[in-house]
């Protein structure tokens, strides 16, 4: 599994070349211009660290020909899934729904030749710097009870008092890091029993690291979607846990990925709220 191959090496694949000019700051988005959602973010995301794509928008093959572009000889494809619900019988005739992986294949635009100029739109987010004013408003309207402290070192989530602590943002340079970091915490306040219920007081260190790995998946959403560079400089300390536990178990990265969307799916539906 090529994520738990990352992990091994050390790396991070669900924030591939974050740093690197080639690699978009947005999220994956099909031909229509929505997002992708879970494991198919983190999948696009490493295909395009890997190959040096600068589209985020991705076709199938007859959808990339529906609007007129050709796929180039020679290019590979990226798998992604999907899942179907189906019907069957169970022992005592009685209907049970169930889901089935099923996956297809896609291309990147850079990949295509003759798409039409609004497929080509590159994506430009906007300076953090110019827009702190409106971020700060959109994580207020979240409700998330949070302290900045001159005297913090590290930032942290405590579940008991559902309070989030940062050291003060004028320690952050860029300030940008400051709202990354931030974005890390608020994927564990989704978490309170209240909101989310991933969270307990009395969780073990090995729950702990599954969620750290749903905050860090989790912040990556959120920061793609904000126009944000997240900060993964936390997180060396889980690498090896979690390459030992996705190698043991492939469910778990779809599971991680899953509870990570969620949580960036409510944080985000918290800022766009009246």
């Amino acid at each position: 599994m090529k994520i738990v191959e990352e992990l091994e090496k050390g790396r991070h694949p669900w924030s591939p070349g974050w740093d690197r000019d080639t690699i978009p700051m947005s999220l994956p988005r099909r031909w229509t211009g929505d997002s992708y959602q879970g494991i198919n973010v983190l999948v696009l995301w490493m295909s395009a660290a890997k190959n040096g794509f600068t589209s985020s928008r991705w076709f199938t093959y007859r959808q990339a020909r529906n609007v007129g572009g050709q796929v180039r000889r020679g290019e590979r494809s990226t798998g992604v899934i999907y899942y179907e619900n189906r019907v069957r019988l169970n022992d005592d005739g009685e209907e049970e729904e169930h889901r089935l992986l099923r996956n297809y294949r896609v291309f990147n635009a850079d990949q295509i030749d003759n798409l039409p100029e609004p497929f080509l739109a590159p994506d430009s987010p906007q300076s953090v710097n110019a827009k702190s004013e409106e971020i700060d408003r959109l994580i207020g309207r979240t409700g998330a009870t949070i302290s900045e402290r001159r005297n913090a070192r590290d930032a942290f989530y405590l579940v008991s008092a559902d309070r989030i602590v940062m050291p003060h943002r004028d320690s952050f340079s860029p300030v940008e890091r400051f709202y990354s970091v931030l974005m890390h915490e608020l994927i564990h306040w989704t978490g309170n029993p209240s909101r989310l219920a991933r969270l307990s007081r009395d969780d073990t260190d090995r729950d702990y690291a599954f969620e750290e790995l749903v905050a860090e998946i989790g912040s990556c959403f959120a920061c793609a979607s904000l126009g944000l560079v997240p900060d993964i400089g936390n997180s060396a300390s889980y690498i090896r846990d979690w390459a030992d536990r996705l190698k043991a178990d492939h469910k778990v990265i779809f599971k991680a990925a899953g509870a990570a969307q969620k949580a960036a799916d409510f944080l985000l539906g918290r800022m766009q709220s009246a």
